[in-house]
């Protein structure tokens, strides 16, 4: 068997199978594909959290101060109706309760400067008394039930709700520059800072891949002279292992295929050798003490 072509072999197999497992590192953590998932991520991301900032405190500005609006709007309309349900229980005039409705819309009126009108409505729902105006802007109507000795009915108020679309609208302006600020923060920057990363990590990739074709070729040209040398060649490391040896050193001493990988020890090559009867000297004994005790020295 030909000592030379059969470490060849092996040489090309192990790098072969090296850059083999290289390109399935490459697929398995391919940048391409990481780098998709991370952006579709950090998109959606900051496409939720842009969202969130721009429309969750308007949102909750206004369905609560509008909550608080209607609440306020019940309250004047329970305490006038109950007012008038006093009046009417005091005065025993026939005119009382056009006297008393008019004080208590009057009063229910200016008790808020968002209320735009009060009136007071009979049994079957129609407008007995009527104090305020039409707005232009939406209102809230809430009613509270009057039952009086004389008369059943419904104390009605209606509040306007300016105030709140204004404070809703500068609290949305407020919070959308904040959420394009956002907007920039959580998602153009770190999509910005990916692709840069991305960017270094392929450039990095193309050096090691450059890197590593040059270290083959390397290898390529350190097999080739070193197995077309005329010469034999080996090298030990310090615990007397063989490293390395060409096929001209193996035909030179008849080694066998089992010798000649890295990890040999000397002593095996060097009892090969006796066998073959490739030493000097007559006594093998004496042959193998000096060249060990040589490789000792010059170690």
């Amino acid at each position: 068997m030909d000592v030379g072509f059969a470490g060849r072999s092996r040489h090309a197999r192990a790098r072969a199978k090296l850059a083999a497992l290289w390109r399935l590192s490459l697929r398995r953590r391919s940048p391409d594909r990481t780098s998709g998932a991370a952006r579709a991520f950090i998109g959606r991301m900051g496409l939720v959290i842009t969202l969130l900032t721009m429309f969750g405190p308007p949102v909750v500005y206004g369905v609560w101060n509008t909550y608080a609006l209607e609440q306020r709007a019940r309250q004047l309309a329970t305490v006038g109706a109950r007012h008038l349900e006093a009046q009417l229980s005091l005065s025993l005039v026939s005119d009382s309760l056009s006297q008393a409705a008019i004080n208590v819309l009057q009063a229910t009126s200016i008790a808020s400067p968002a209320v735009t009108a009060t009136w007071v409505t009979n049994r079957q729902g129609s407008v007995l008394y009527f104090q305020g105006s039409r707005a232009n802007w939406p209102e809230l109507k809430v009613s509270a039930p009057i039952h009086a000795h004389r008369f059943n009915g419904a104390l009605n108020v209606a509040i306007s709700t300016r105030e709140v679309f204004i404070g809703t609208c500068m609290v949305f302006a407020a919070f959308l520059l904040l959420g394009l600020g956002a907007n920039y923060s959580f998602r153009h920057l770190p999509l910005r800072s990916l692709d840069e990363a991305l960017r270094l990590l392929q450039a990095k990739q193309a050096q090691l891949q450059k890197q590593k074709a040059e270290l083959e070729a390397q290898n390529l040209r350190f097999d080739a002279a070193l197995n077309n040398m005329s010469h034999g060649l080996c090298l030990y490391d310090r615990d007397q292992k063989l490293v390395v040896c060409n096929a001209s050193y193996v035909h030179m001493y008849g080694l066998s295929p089992a010798l000649a990988v890295p990890g040999t020890p000397l002593t095996k090559i060097l009892e090969h050798r006796i066998g073959k009867g490739s030493h000097e000297g007559d006594i093998p004994e004496d042959y193998l003490r000096d060249m060990l005790n040589l490789a000792n020295e010059n170690r």
